[in-house]
């Protein structure tokens, strides 16, 4: 019995450093925090109004306020190359741009395709994932020295 336990810690630990090392797990981790909080809140908003825009937006916002100290003190943790004033410039630059090119995806789903709102918000977000996550890691909160 006790060597099972031994096993089982030793799973743990490797899950746990997996989990915890890499930058691209723990923004994979923090984005899906991201998107239950950006998705739940656009939910929260939309059904009892049905509006569209309005629900996306407040629920970006709400969404981005938590992203940037997820990112900042857990996605990309370390020594970073920039000040905290130029990432939260850096940041807003980032979550305007992508709060109007959201909006404008969510649109063109909704009204030009007929996709549900529903949907057409997680493909959003889909969308703009990748590219704010290059910006993230390579410009916003790069790191000092690379990191191997």
């Amino acid at each position: 019995m006790k060597g099972s336990s031994v096993e089982i810690r030793k799973i743990w630990d490797w899950g746990w450093s997996f989990a915890t090392e890499r930058r691209e797990i723990r923004y994979i981790e923090s984005g899906l925090l991201g998107v239950v909080d950006e998705y739940v809140s656009f939910l929260l908003i939309f059904w009892p109004t049905g509006w569209l825009y309005f629900s996306s937006s407040a629920s970006y916002v709400i969404s981005a306020i938590g992203a940037f100290f997820l990112h900042k003190y857990w996605s990309f943790k370390g020594d970073q190359k920039h000040k905290g004033s130029h990432q939260v410039m850096a940041f807003m630059i980032l979550a305007t741009a992508n709060f109007f090119i959201s909006n404008a995806l969510i649109g063109l789903f909704v009204y030009k395709v007929g996709v549900r709102p529903s949907y057409s918000k997680l493909l959003a977000i889909g969308l703009t994932a990748v590219w704010s996550f290059l910006l993230s890691n390579y410009v916003i909160f790069r790191h000092k020295k690379p990191i191997a």
